[in-house]
């Protein structure tokens, strides 16, 4: 017997705009019934009453729906409300590979490409990317969309790259901030991160027990904690990111590598010309005074 059950799914850039469309249509058959009751009740000033509220609703609807905010805030409310998870896993990886395997005159550095891929996740604006130098310091690597966030020269305590390696703890700041947060360690955070209003989280990117990185996160639009989708989410794209910066690291050192081996062989060959351009200059030097010794040697 054939199956006839079938279950009608739809995407979340599909439910959005069909949410959207519902509260616009909602929003505009409102302005008509208040307009229509307004006709209906009458009075000296009821056309002017009238012509006031649909001027009103018009403008409001023109300054709300092109908002970021209200957009985000949607977003929020859709995922929370209509589907099981807050993520498309599909479409977030897709994007996310997207973002940093797009390369080009007109793209952004990698280092760029790496927050911006990170920070689209949970809708954040802006972050920055601290990575460690030869003597085991954080330093700033990148800045997207972030530039009034003061990063010192010494970015991290003693204490904070063994932390991150150890736990990979995703640091929320607020819940840190508040005292609320049991699993970190107060004394490896820096006290410029959390001295930054705008500092929302703090993502460590580890690769084979190594801290390839850490990133931090700007507040989004709509301020929000993390739930446990979040903190899997970003646990998985921070391990890819940290073999990226890992593989482009080593990409690096070989090419230095190679570079000073071929600044060794070009001073070895200079050298080597060096050597018989002075074995010549003695030969030269030497030549006249056999010269004058040959003829002394015939008189005789």
């Amino acid at each position: 017997m054939r199956n006839t059950e079938w279950n009608l799914k739809l995407s979340r850039s599909v439910a959005f705009r069909s949410l959207s469309l519902v509260a616009i249509g909602s929003y505009l058959l409102m302005m008509v019934v208040i307009a229509t009751a307004l006709q209906i009740i009458g009075g000296d000033y009821a056309r002017l009453a009238q012509i006031s509220f649909l001027f009103g609703a018009t403008i409001g609807a023109l300054l709300l729906l092109p908002s970021g905010r209200f957009r985000a805030w949607l977003k929020v409310k859709l995922a929370k409300n209509f589907f099981q998870h807050r993520y498309d896993y599909r479409s977030e990886w897709i994007r996310f590979t997207d973002t940093i395997g797009r390369p080009g005159v007109d793209s952004a550095p990698f280092h760029q490409r790496v927050i911006k891929a990170i920070a689209d996740i949970t809708e954040s604006p802006a972050g920055i990317l601290l990575v460690p130098d030869e003597s085991g310091q954080l330093v700033l690597q990148s800045r997207w969309n972030w530039s009034s966030i003061e990063v010192p020269a010494r970015a991290c305590t003693t204490r904070t790259i063994p932390f991150l390696e150890s736990t990979s703890h995703i640091v929320e700041f607020d819940t840190l901030r508040a005292g609320k947060d049991d699993k970190c360690d107060a004394a490896a955070i820096p006290e410029w991160m959390t001295k930054d209003d705008q500092a929302w989280v703090a993502v460590p990117l580890v690769h084979f027990d190594r801290l390839a990185g850490l990133m931090l996160l700007a507040r989004p639009r709509i301020d929000r904690k993390l739930d446990w989708e979040d903190l899997d989410m970003l646990r998985v794209v921070g391990r890819q990111v940290a073999s990226y910066l890992a593989e482009s690291r080593s990409q690096e050192s070989l090419s230095e590598a190679q570079r000073f081996d071929e600044f060794n062989r070009r001073m070895a060959f200079i050298m080597h010309d060096i050597k018989i351009w002075s074995a010549s200059s003695a030969c030269w030097r030497a030549t006249p005074s056999a010269m004058l010794t040959i003829p002394s040697f015939r008189r005789i």
